[in-house]
């Protein structure tokens, strides 16, 4: 799979092509642990507009906005994401921002609940979907849940320093 350059053009087969490119990032991504600063470029985003299939292109609701950021940034929170979700506990049934297939999965316990319920007394379902659900949480919250969780206050500041001067939407 092919990934976009964000902002400062770097692209995946720009870091593949450096000799002993695993070698430097591994302690350029320790010396940000250490500083639990994270670089100033990263803060940097593009947000380009994607036309939804099938709607008007006049109206702006009809487009859904989608942001990449650094290549660099991108691949060091995709090792602490890892980091966090081994130690993390999630609900089975939480999908967003979970590396399955989540819709196949909610899909198929719904089919197999209705399946079931034809042979009994019926069946009430409730859905509850969250809209925009991470944009309400506020940054400062962050730090203090992932402190409740246990997790390494160098990655606490990782994340803290991420959400520093990011205007909430």
């Amino acid at each position: 799979m092919s990934t976009a350059p964000g902002p400062d053009g770097i692209k995946k087969g720009d870091i593949k092509r450096v000799p002993g490119a695993n070698e430097v990032l591994q302690l350029f991504f320790n010396l940000i642990m250490i500083s639990g600063k994270i670089p100033t470029a990263w803060r940097k985003n593009r947000t380009t507009l994607i036309p939804k299939e099938g709607k008007d292109g006049m109206l702006a609701e009809n487009y859904r906005p989608i942001t990449i950021s650094s290549l660099m940034s991108r691949i060091y929170f995709g090792i602490i994401d890892s980091k966090l979700r081994a130690k993390a506990r999630f609900s089975p049934r939480q999908k967003g921002f979970m590396n399955e297939s989540g819709c196949f999965n909610n899909i198929h316990i719904l089919n197999e609940l209705l399946r079931h319920s034809k042979a009994k007394n019926g069946l009430v379902v409730t859905q509850l979907d969250v809209s925009k659900a991470f944009d309400t949480v506020p940054h400062q919250a962050i730090g203090h849940a992932l402190r409740r969780k246990g997790f390494p206050e160098q990655v606490v500041r990782i994340v803290e320093n991420a959400y520093e001067d990011v205007p909430l939407l």
